[in-house]
């Protein structure tokens, strides 16, 4: 049968009807934009699963025939289609789209002039007015100002229908909320048989906690500053070394020295004495020094190494001395 060729008589025995995509089931959803003149693989797509649909009404499984009549009406609109919809959306108690389906099919017949589909959808459309499940949807007052948004069943519930009782269709009704900065909420009413009245609230969104960033890392290179600081370190620690040298050396001098002058006296002492005295002097000035100097950056070169980032584990060091001289050794990653 031909979708297009329904005649006026058997849709007034099977009082048919169904609803387009802007008032099919979803009195909250909003309009839906004109998808065009539908395409010739559109057509032919629409008109099978038409068939289809009306072979499954036809054997009473309006389950099965929703679906199927739904996708075709989408695909290329007709008002039989939208008729045979409703029917079966009424049969299967979707009340809600099976009401918006018949007074949209009521409105394209008076502009088509067709009287008798007019009529026919008019007074199912009045009769299941009486049978509708309504939904009202509150929004605490706290919600209003932060941006929210409310969706039912995936679709987008308008600030214009907040607080209003509207058509749904029974059942379950998944309710969501979000908004900038909030937790997400969500929720699931069920919905009776009508006639009859539901409520449900937002409640007042509560706060996501804060995102903490991470801490911009420190420009300075950690790895780098261990390593001068060891470097230091250790060029310290050889000049404590040497400055300990040069002042034994100072104290053995000065005492041969001091063994060369008459009675002790250093100002009674032999030219080999006075040689040797001078001798001690420089010693004991290189001793002072070197030790100032490596103390100086034995501190410097702690100072640096412990104060670098810890990004990474530090490495093993040590040091020794022996009469082959000083050694400084490393261990780990630096």
């Amino acid at each position: 049968m031909n979708r297009y060729s329904l005649s006026i008589c058997s849709v007034l025995l099977l009082d048919i009807v169904a609803p387009s995509p802007a008032f099919a089931g979803d009195p909250y959803a909003e309009e839906q934009p004109d998808p065009g003149v539908p395409t010739v693989d559109a057509k032919a797509n629409a008109e099978s699963l038409f068939n289809r649909g009306k072979a499954l009404l036809d054997e009473g499984k309006c389950a099965e025939a929703t679906p199927l009549l739904a996708e075709s009406l989408r695909l290329d609109f007709g008002l039989g289609t939208l008729l045979y919809l409703s029917h079966c959306q009424e049969q299967i108690g979707q009340t809600a789209s099976a009401w918006a389906g018949f007074k949209e099919a009521e409105e394209v017949a008076r502009k088509k002039g067709e009287t008798a589909r007019e009529q026919s959808a008019k007074e199912r459309a009045a009769a299941l007015e009486s049978k509708l499940s309504r939904l009202k949807v509150d929004v605490a007052p706290e919600n209003k100002k932060i941006g929210i948004v409310i969706k039912r069943n995936g679709v987008s519930v308008g600030e214009a229908s907040w607080g209003q009782l509207l058509p749904v269709d029974p059942g379950e009704q998944k309710l969501e909320a979000t908004a900038p900065g909030y937790k997400p909420w969500s929720t699931t009413v069920d919905v009776p048989t009508g006639p009859g009245e539901s409520e449900a609230l937002i409640p007042a969104l509560e706060k996501a906690p804060e995102k903490v960033e991470p801490a911009a890392k420190s420009g300075i290179d950690g790895r780098a500053m261990r390593i001068a600081g060891i470097s230091i370190g250790g060029a310290g620690i050889a000049g404590i070394v040497i400055g300990a040298g040069f002042g034994i050396d100072a104290i053995v001098t000065y005492n041969e020295a001091t063994d060369t002058c008459e009675g002790g006296d250093p100002d009674r002492c032999t030219p080999t004495g006075v040689r040797l005295q001078r001798d001690a002097s420089k010693s004991a000035l290189v001793s002072t020094v070197s030790f100032s100097v490596g103390a100086a950056a034995l501190a410097g070169g702690a100072l640096l190494y412990f104060l670098a980032p810890s990004d990474e584990p530090p490495p093993n060091v040590g040091f020794a001395v022996d009469s082959n001289g000083f050694f400084l050794s490393f261990g780990g990653a630096l």
